[in-house]
């Protein structure tokens, strides 16, 4: 049935009356506006937002309530989170007290409470939120939820529901020049939120509308009618909307263009190619990879009318070209300084390639802005939206083919440069099979052992599903639903890689758990929760997916049985690989 209470909203920052946003605190006739916080200003503070609501007392509204700083900072006031949490206390009170005196009884008072980064910390060490206000959880800002109601909140007469993200300004690195979240993994994000009470607000941030057309369409077709667009099959979306947009004929291979642009995508988003360390053979595949999508690309473009060129043109051949030439960009740069202490001529060719590709960037979106219906969109498309070192001319090891202004004269953000580097090879094991190549399975009642296309590395995961079943504990893994693994495998030691989605423990008291067993030994048990862990975190969004690791001893050669117990939901496992210890 649709989501009929949720109401879905498409928003560059927020589309309801925020009370703890960024704030122009109203200048009295000579008296200097104070600094935004409530401990030492609140006099002004309070005014800003009386006045706020007294104005809208006549609309129809939604208000969000608590505080934060500017800037999307944390607020500003207390040193510690008891204190912290104390004056959130405070300004919940003040807030609910202007909504009494302007519009009624408080508690009938449209309220959204959204624990974004900071604040989600605070109301896990005992801010309480009044039970009518409706828990708004969020993501990573990169497309994992953090956390979703648990069995106590799902009975607040509030209800909860979700902020979201397609798009994200900020640390570890931004991605804000193309849309790469796919349906799948959408469909699995707010699935899992629906299923934990997640009904009755769902907000969307897209930052600039036009790279993300088919994933806003996605997330408002899914709000409507969350069961047309399951996990199962969320990866046959691009069909329908190829087919809406460019016609039957074409939509089989425009859907299967998109559904590659996302899989590469999940293992290295062009924006953060500056961050991402791939070895010698993880980049060619990549860069072959692209290359062969190009080419579909340039296929399909030759046979469509001309009616549908622009369209092709932005929704598809500027998104992918734009990714294929960010990989060539940053790879051959990078094979350049690998080339040329023996070869300087292929140094220079391989700078050359890059330079080009930065070139052909640049031309492309000149191209978008300017030569699409008589310059219709111009300003619309940035191929650098902020000034970040990982969208111009990166260094090559034959400087001479540069300009001076390619040479790296621009100044960059210092807030958000490239200062970390993950490791993101994809290199097969010894032994590697993705995950949903089992050959036997046991799942528990009331339950499915499902694979998701289109989710993870590889292009699929597999899950358990309905998201809220049982969680198994390490005393009764044995009873948990597992799957099962064949293979013939020489006798030694090894290290068993178990990759997933990079997704969180949906609530306290679950966790992302598997526990691994070979050969009928004891289970060895992993976690690849990473909500504790802001290290662990970045590698994992940068790089698309959580690893855990195990030792496995093979005594003899020949058949291995792996068994692999999922012990909660929300864990979404890729690929399996192993190599010698």
């Amino acid at each position: 049935m649709p989501l009929s209470l949720a109401l879905p909203i498409v928003t560059r920052c927020c589309a309801v009356i925020p009370l703890n946003g960024k704030p122009v605190l109203r200048k009295s006739i000579g008296v200097k506006p104070g600094e935004y916080r409530y401990d030492t200003n609140r006099l002004q503070v309070y005014r800003y937002w009386d006045d706020r609501v007294k104005a809208v007392r006549n609309y129809e509204s939604m208000f969000t309530i608590g505080m934060r700083g500017v800037r999307d900072g944390g607020i500003v006031g207390p040193p510690t989170s008891e204190a912290k949490i104390a004056l959130l206390d405070t300004i919940i009170r003040d807030q609910r007290g202007m909504f009494q005196r302007y519009l009624g009884d408080a508690t009938q008072v449209p309220q959204l409470f959204i624990p974004y980064k900071e604040v989600l910390d605070l109301y896990r060490k005992g801010l309480q939120v009044p039970d009518d206000v409706t828990l708004v959880w969020t993501d990573d800002n990169f497309g994992y939820i953090r956390q979703l109601s648990t069995p106590a909140e799902q009975k607040r007469s509030g209800a909860s529901g979700i902020y979201y993200h397609l798009e994200y300004l900020g640390k570890p690195h931004d991605y804000t020049w193309l849309s790469t979240n796919s349906p799948s993994l959408i469909s699995y994000e707010m699935t899992k939120a629906y299923q934990f009470g997640a009904t009755r607000f769902w907000m969307v941030n897209v930052g600039d509308i036009k790279p993300a057309e088919m994933e806003i369409q996605f997330f408002l077709d899914h709000a409507w009618n969350v069961k047309k667009w399951m996990p199962e099959n969320a990866s046959q979306y691009a069909a329908y909307w190829a087919e809406q947009t460019f016609g039957k004929e074409f939509a089989p291979e425009i859907a299967a263009i998109k559904n590659e642009y996302y899989r590469l995508a999940q293992s290295g988003k062009p924006e953060h190619l500056g961050i991402l360390r791939f070895d010698s053979k993880s980049r060619q595949q990549r860069l072959d990879n692209y290359a062969r999508l190009v080419e579909n690309v340039e296929e399909v473009k030759a046979r469509l009318p001309q009616r549908l060129l622009n369209a092709f043109y932005e929704l598809i051949e500027y998104p992918v070209k734009g990714c294929a030439l960010m990989n060539q960009k940053i790879f051959y740069a990078q094979m350049s300084f690998d080339a040329v202490a023996t070869d300087t001529n292929q140094a220079r060719e391989f700078s050359l390639k890059a330079k080009n590709a930065f070139e052909q960037i640049q031309s492309l979106t000149r191209y978008y802005n300017t030569g699409i219906e008589n310059g219709k969109w111009n300003g619309m498309m940035n191929y650098a939206p902020r000034n970040l070192s990982v969208y111009d001319m990166p260094k090559v090891a034959v400087p001479e083919v540069l300009s001076e202004q390619e040479r790296g004269i621009r100044k960059y953000d210092r807030r958000y440069l490239d200062t970390v580097a993950v490791a993101a090879d994809l290199t097969p094991g010894i032994y590697s099979f993705y995950a949903n190549s089992f050959k036997n399975k046991k799942e528990v009642v009331n339950e499915r052992i499902i694979t998701v296309d289109g989710l993870g590395l590889n292009g699929n995961s597999i899950s358990r599903y309905p998201f809220n079943g049982i969680s198994f504990k390490k005393e009764n893994w044995d009873k948990a639903p597992f799957v099962e693994y064949t293979l013939s495998m020489k006798a030694g030691s090894y290290e068993l890689s178990l990759k997933s989605l990079p997704s969180q423990a949906i609530h306290a008291g679950r966790s992302l758990a598997m526990a691994v067993s070979v050969n009928n030994q004891q289970p060895q048990f992993v976690d690849v929760n990473q909500s504790g862990s802001e290290k662990k975190w970045k590698i994992n969004i940068m790089r698309g997916y959580s690893e855990a690791t195990v030792p496995v001893n093979i005594d003899k050669e020949g058949e291995s049985i792996i068994r692999v117990y999922l012990l909660d939901t929300g864990l979404a496992l890729s690929r399996i690989d192993i190599n010698l210890r």
